[in-house]
């Protein structure tokens, strides 16, 4: 008879936890716009030959003089046009660099993302979405000292209210790339998969193909290829499940989902400026829009 009292007590506990779990999980607050599929603002291919193609993305993440020198001469972004009479866009960030948006003190950064609207304005789970683009750096040796800087990243950010405030509840990252030879995949709290890649940026133009299968579960995938070639598989959740312990049994936004490429560095160097060029960014729900917008372009990577 106690056995079966503490079978029976053991069943309640477990189940009990399980609910907590799906109640956690349960407290997002859901998209209830575009709901379950990639918005238009997401889908574009631009080859930076003329500025105006910049309206389409976010600029809050620019230094707000955009595509103007600042007040001192310093320029964070341009449109260039090389020897070869191809046109690629210049971006820079210097240290303290939109500070207010950093949580880092030496964190600065200078990003062109996708636009966002309004909380919960679609989910990715289940979806499947590719991107591309070419990217390197200056011909400068200076550059190279710089090492700890994302150039590419998909963020789901979290966040739930406390009064006036609002807490961050996970990490927010679920894809980056940085210059220092990593590719990371998180979902919440940590970055369980990283995957190191050899000469990821130098002052060759690199062409990047990324593909994700947005999944909460061993469902989800990412797909990395480097000039034609596959460099990292990835296989499991990388979407938000997890979150901070302040943030487990509270009411949980999930505000809209970001794809930026630019610049996100860490110096503690006051005079520090990390520069990046880019060309041929693309995105589509298949792998093909990527690479007949790369073959439509014609360039050769060297």
């Amino acid at each position: 008879m106690k056995k079966f009292i503490l079978c029976k007590l053991c069943l309640i506990v477990f189940g009990a936890l399980l609910a907590v779990q799906s109640v956690s999980a349960g407290n997002w607050n859901k998209s209830k716009s575009y709901g379950n599929k990639i918005p238009n603002h997401w889908l574009f291919d631009v080859d930076f030959s003329t500025p105006r193609q910049l309206e389409q993305f976010d600029m809050k993440r620019f230094q707000n003089c955009g595509l103007k020198p600042c007040g001192d001469g310093f320029i964070p972004a341009r449109i260039v046009t090389g020897a070869d009479g191809n046109e690629f866009l210049e971006i820079s960030a210097r240290h303290g660099q939109l500070a207010h948006l950093n949580k880092g003190g030496n964190s600065f950064r200078n990003e062109l993302g996708t636009k966002s609207h309004k909380f919960n304005e679609f989910d990715l789970n289940g979806l499947e979405f590719w991107y591309g683009f070419r990217v390197r750096t200056p011909d400068d040796i200076k550059q190279k000292k710089f090492r700890d800087n994302t150039f590419s990243q998909i963020k789901q950010v979290t966040k739930s209210r406390k009064g006036e405030t609002k807490l961050d509840c996970s990490k927010g990252v679920v894809f980056h790339m940085n210059t220092d030879g990593k590719v990371y995949n998180g979902y919440g709290i940590s970055y369980p998969r990283i995957m190191s890649v050899r000469e990821i940026v130098s002052s060759d133009w690199s062409t990047y193909k990324v593909g994700l299968k947005f999944s909460y579960d061993d469902q989800g995938w990412i797909k990395v290829f480097k000039n034609s070639q596959l460099v990292w598989h990835d296989k499991g959740p990388n979407l938000i499940s997890e979150f901070f312990a302040e943030c487990r049994d509270r009411k949980i936004d999930l505000i809209t989902p970001h794809l930026r490429i630019g610049v996100y560095a860490k110096s503690s160097d006051p005079n520090a400026v990390v520069t990046l060029h880019f060309d041929d960014y693309v995105s589509g729900l298949n792998e093909d829009t990527i690479d007949r917008f790369h073959e439509k372009t014609n360039k050769v990577d060297q």
